[in-house]
């Protein structure tokens, strides 16, 4: 299947799923629950669906849980928005990876890394601001 299409099918039942989402009913389903992936198969016969959910571990289980059994809903409605031979067979899961880039960014400030004067790199920070890199001689520019 052309890649573009692909792209073209995720984004409109990310954005179908973002609205089902919004209008469900369910009290177990917390607002801050957003869609934040769908990735469809090439044969377009199962569709990944990636949730963040703010909460502790126990609310993240019970709402995946909630969204799981939600499936046919969702599927209804991909079903009256886009046209599709067959609707993708879904399945949800939890996205932690904003979780997981938190813990990452947590540990890197615990390190104590010092600033290294002499390190080359920080020179090229101020060349897209249109000021001389330090070696520009060497590559024949002025």
């Amino acid at each position: 299947m052309d890649r573009r299409r692909q792209e073209r099918i995720n984004a409109e039942i990310k954005k179908v799923i973002a609205g089902a989402l919004r209008d469900m009913k369910d009290p177990n389903v917390s607002s801050l629950t957003s869609v934040t992936e769908v990735s469809i198969t090439n044969d377009l016969s199962f569709c990944d669906v990636k949730f963040s959910i703010l909460g502790n571990n126990k609310e993240k289980n019970k709402i995946i849980e909630t969204l799981k059994n939600a499936e046919g809903y969702f599927k209804t409605k991909i079903a009256k928005s886009i046209s599709i031979r067959q609707v993708p067979e879904l399945r949800i899961m939890l996205d932690d990876s904003i979780e997981y880039a938190d813990h990452i960014n947590s540990i890197l400030k615990t390190l104590n890394i010092k600033h290294n004067d002499d390190n080359p790199l920080d020179e090229i920070e101020d060349y897209s601001n249109g000021e001389k890199y330090q070696n520009d001689d060497d590559f024949g520019r002025e």
